[in-house]
């Protein structure tokens, strides 16, 4: 007799009393995939013209599980927004509001159970609040993952600068190439440091603009564009349109650090920028690039003192435009107040089951966070002083466990973190999560 979904069997006698033998030879979990249902104007993986703004719900259904530990956690844009618990006889169903914001939304959903098996379900969409231009076009179809969590400031009208975010880090993205882009996290941290950077071709280019909110572009007038991306968080990608054959590789970013500053290339590519005392204050991913049928573009950094230039290599390509982005970088704020939560860091005695038991829940959301904890230690002490680590100097760790923390930071960060009660780390962790 095939079980239900739920693990069970119903058995009903139709006439007299009946004598039932039950045999039960031994059975295996089998956790349903969670289903997320938008309306149907949003196709997933494509992107739509959403003019008025208004709020879009979808909705999220799973079935009852076969355990009395499972559930079901909810993501939007990666970041947790619900846990339910399933039962035997009943699943649960949340509605997800994703703002009616331009840029790419992504509602991701977990059922997790008591032997931590998961099944994963993602819905992601991109919308426009008008039609997008060819540069645009070109970022979304490339990467629109890149275009996630997108700052709500919309370009200025005149003035020096195009954007400018008052938040913790003020991100500061000028109307003329020829000035730099800043990020100043002081308003936060007064030990935080001020990071700039010029822009390639900035001599030749156009004034900026508007592309969508949080996003300009300057035409650099030689068969490419650069377009500053800026995202909630206080990071920063600047993305390069290459047009055509014709363009240039080689796109140089000087930099502008305190003295005495270091920039050190790790195993993968990506770039870590120490101070003169080796304190880590800014990071650049490892550079990529795509031609117009999403193939993968050699590219690669060279630095040369505070300068560094991604060189993309166009010349086997033949599908045009290429869209090349090194995440310019991300800041590091709340660093200080992180690494003093960190190291103070003790578990009330009281609250000591009830959120330990709260934190492996959280960390049996997903496989790759199990596999990632695993990598760190498995246990929580061990964790932590991981943590501290990578806080301090993320180059000091294995690359391993620097992919595991990025794993965990994108999945689960905030969520664990503000459990923990370490949330000067909510910030900064968020700052160093992985955008791909």
């Amino acid at each position: 007799v095939p079980l239900g979904a739920n693990g069970k069997i119903d058995l009903n006698n139709v006439a007299d009393a009946t004598h039932y033998i039950v045999d039960v030879q031994g059975w295996y979990v089998n956790t349903m995939a969670p289903t997320i249902s938008c309306p149907t104007e949003y196709k997933a993986g494509s992107w739509t013209t959403h003019s008025d703004g208004a709020d879009i719900v979808c909705k999220v259904t799973a079935h009852p599980s076969a355990d009395s530990d499972s559930y079901l956690i909810t993501l939007l844009n990666d970041d947790p927004i619900d846990t339910l618990p399933l039962t035997s006889d009943n699943g649960a169903s949340v509605n997800v509001t994703i703002p009616g914001t331009p840029g790419w939304h992504r509602v991701t959903a977990i059922i997790t159970n008591a032997m931590g098996d998961t099944e994963e379900q993602e819905f992601a969409f991109g919308l426009n609040a008008t039609a997008p231009s060819a540069t645009l076009t070109a970022i979304e179809n490339a990467t629109p993952e890149s275009l996630m969590d997108l700052s709500s400031l919309k370009k200025t009208t005149s003035g020096a600068v195009a954007i400018q975010t008052t938040d913790e880090v003020a991100v500061t993205v000028p109307n003329s190439a020829t000035d730099r882009i800043t990020l100043d996290p002081t308003a936060s941290d007064s030990a935080s440091t001020i990071l700039s950077a010029a822009l390639p071709f900035a001599a030749g280019a156009t004034a900026a603009v508007s592309e969508t909110d949080g996003v300009v572009s300057y035409n650099n007038q030689n068969g490419s564009s650069t377009v500053p991306i800026v995202h909630s968080d206080g990071a920063v990608q600047v993305a390069t349109v290459i047009e055509t054959a014709q363009a240039p590789t080689r796109f140089a970013y000087p930099l502008g650090l305190p003295e005495g500053s270091q920039i050190a290339t790790t195993e993968d590519g990506a770039l870590v920028i120490t101070d003169s005392s080796g304190f880590f204050i800014g990071s650049l991913n490892a550079p990529w690039a795509k031609d117009a049928r999403g193939a993968d573009v050699p590219t690669r950094y060279e630095v040369d003192g505070d300068t560094v230039t991604q060189v993309v290599d166009i010349s086997n390509v033949d599908s045009f435009p290429v869209v090349a982005d090194p995440d310019l970088w991300t800041t590091i704020k709340n660093v200080a107040g992180c690494a003093l939560d960190i190291a103070s860091w003790t578990l009330p005695a009281a609250k000591a089951v009830q959120k330990l038991a709260k934190v492996e829940k959280i960390i049996k959301s997903s496989k790759k966070v199990i596999k990632a904890y695993n990598e760190l230690g498995g246990k929580l002490d061990k964790v932590m002083k991981s943590l501290k680590k990578y806080v301090a100097n993320k180059s000091s760790l294995s690359k391993k466990k620097v992919g595991a923390w990025g794993t965990i930071i994108s999945l689960v960060g905030a969520g664990l973190f503000e459990l923990l009660g370490i949330g000067n780390c909510v910030e900064l962790v968020k700052s160093f999560a992985v955008r791909k």
